[in-house]
């Protein structure tokens, strides 16, 4: 048994299901695999789903791991003993469709069966039935890995991705994933007794430097998923962004990429937002602030301001309606005749500002209580 607890990220496929389905049964959910629901058949989704819980609850250790791929691997990274160390975390990851959710709630119960903390992970729209939405939820997917993983590993868990299971789209690109945030990629070789494989993280460096011109505009992109001109990309390298017309979003490997320089580039100095002014007192709030992650999250809030006024021509009452930001006016609070207004940052932080001219002046930002007496 390690001593070291582990984070444990797991691909799950419907190769459970598919083992505990009838040759006729087996070519409906092939075509199946894509979709949301499948009410026509689900009777026998679930009858297919007993069969398999009923494997699961057995104690025939070798038809489980025969029946699963993804619990073949669990199986040996734990030597054949899942309960070996309850103190792990475990991530299933599984496509966003109706046979998806339900293999990746079998496993969980299984791993859950053997006291074992299990966490399923859907991102949205994450399917093959179009490249669109296969790439909208491969970037929910680093979203999600870079909010939950890098928290574990700054309490001294060590990372496992283990790619056995799932469909080999999702593996091709978690493969790449796990050079950033895995200490090392499980794989087995096709055999009952297969020894684990580990590959361990290549050392990869990113140029912070060569970001550091295009933070705004990279910013806008990954926070808020937003179009931004061309011309504000310059030289930045190709394979970070996908160009539409005069316009571009970010790439999955832009994404992920921004994801490694996040805190390094807003953590740092105040960055020049369209549509944002900044009052000298909101800059003097801002350059007090000696905690990073407090910095992140303003700059992090004010990419999808930015991004929400560029998008409605300065109309803050896009701002009102989007239940992250929360903007209002205070009640009786006014510069001349403009009201003031205010916006969330997190539970406790908020930023006061002022709307006119299509775009919003920021005038202090600090702790709940700080803002509402001085906004």
């Amino acid at each position: 048994m390690t001593t070291t607890r582990r984070l444990v990220l797991s691909t799950v496929g419907i190769s459970l299901l598919l083992q505990h389905a009838e040759t006729d049964e087996r070519g409906i959910l092939n075509q199946s695999a894509n979709l949301q629901t499948m009410p026509e058949h689900e009777t026998m989704l679930k009858t297919i789903m007993e069969r398999a819980r009923t494997t699961l609850q057995s104690s025939n250790l070798r038809l489980i791991r025969r029946r699963s791929a993804e619990l073949n691997g669990l199986y040996a990274l734990y030597q054949g003993q899942l309960s070996s160390n309850r103190h792990d975390i475990h991530l299933l990851v599984s496509s966003d469709t109706v046979l998806g959710q339900a293999c990746v709630n079998l496993v969980a119960d299984h791993l859950r069966g053997h006291n074992l903390i299990a966490q399923p992970i859907i991102p949205k729209k994450l399917t093959t039935a179009t490249s669109d939405a296969f790439e909208s939820g491969i970037k929910d997917l680093i979203h999600q890995c870079a909010e939950i993983i890098p928290g574990y590993t700054e309490q001294g868990y060590e990372v496992v991705f283990n790619l056995v299971g799932g469909f080999k789209a999702l593996q091709g690109y978690l493969n790449t994933i796990g050079m950033f945030y895995a200490d090392s990629i499980l794989y087995l070789f096709e055999n009952d007794d297969a020894e684990p494989l580990f590959i361990p993280r290549l050392p990869i460096s990113i140029d912070r430097e060569a970001l550091t011109p295009y933070a705004v505009a990279l910013a806008r992109m990954a926070e808020a998923d937003a179009f931004v001109p061309l011309s504000e990309l310059g030289s930045l390298q190709r394979t970070l962004y996908e160009p539409c017309d005069q316009q571009a979003l970010i790439s999955q490997w832009g994404l992920l990429t921004w994801q490694q320089v996040r805190q390094d580039l807003l953590g740092g100095q105040l960055l020049p937002f369209p549509k944002l002014r900044y009052e000298p007192g909101f800059i003097r709030d801002y350059n007090n602030t000696h905690i990073a992650e407090h910095r992140v999250r303003l700059q992090r809030q004010l990419a999808v301001i930015s991004a929400e006024l560029l998008e409605s021509d300065g109309n803050v009452a896009k701002l009102k309606s989007h239940g992250g930001i929360q903007y209002d006016n205070y009640v009786n609070k006014k510069i001349g005749n403009l009201p003031i207004g205010h916006f969330r940052i997190s539970g406790d932080r908020r930023v006061s500002c002022i709307a006119h001219d299509g775009g919003l002046t920021l005038r202090h930002f600090g702790e709940h209580a700080y803002v509402n007496d001085n906004p």
